[in-house]
């Protein structure tokens, strides 16, 4: 591995046995704002339209608009994101914000497992997207890191590492 870097994620604790990583505090508060407060922003947006306003803009026009701004509101409360990792003997934590709510997942790695890293575009920006590919069984999410920065490549070989060497996995990348 090289030099500790797992960016987004700070080491939190490292023992023989585990490795924990979280978000550092800017960062979750940056996330928090952005995914629980901004539908809150929106919604008290929606609801204190001037009535010229709505005149102006027709009916069908305001409706639409109301719905755009629901589904937008939907969609970022319900995004959930990894705001934590812990690797230990033959598992790993990740810890998830969904809703206002965390709560934990523990995935159990064994031999036959395989882990899958894809580059994957999301809107204006890329994503190294991990995933746990069992026999039989459909590729499940574990995490992401950004993929724009150059410093990512040592952080995403960093975890391919901890895979790789910790969990003795077959470790795929595709660009």
């Amino acid at each position: 591995m090289q030099q500790k870097d797992f960016y987004p994620y700070t080491l939190i604790s490292e023992t023989p046995e585990t490795l924990a990583l979280a978000l550092p505090k800017g960062r979750k508060a940056g996330t928090f704002v952005t995914f629980r407060v901004m539908p809150l922003v929106l919604l008290a947006f929606s609801v204190s339209i001037p009535e010229n306003f709505r005149r102006d803009l027709g009916d069908w026009m305001y409706w639409g608009l109301i719905l755009c701004l629901y589904a937008v509101i939907f969609g970022l409360l319900f995004h959930r994101y990894t705001s934590s990792l812990a690797f230990s003997q033959g598992s790993m934590i990740l810890r998830f914000n969904l809703c206002y709510f965390d709560y934990n997942e523990t995935e159990r790695l064994g031999p036959g497992d395989e882990i899958l890293v894809a580059k994957e575009r999301a809107g204006q920006g890329a994503y190294w997207m991990f995933y746990l590919v069992r026999q039989g069984q459909k590729k499940k999410r574990l995490f992401s890191i950004p993929a724009i920065l150059a410093q990512n490549r040592a952080s995403r070989d960093n975890f391919i590492a901890i895979f790789e060497q910790k969990y003795q996995l077959k470790t795929t990348v595709q660009e």
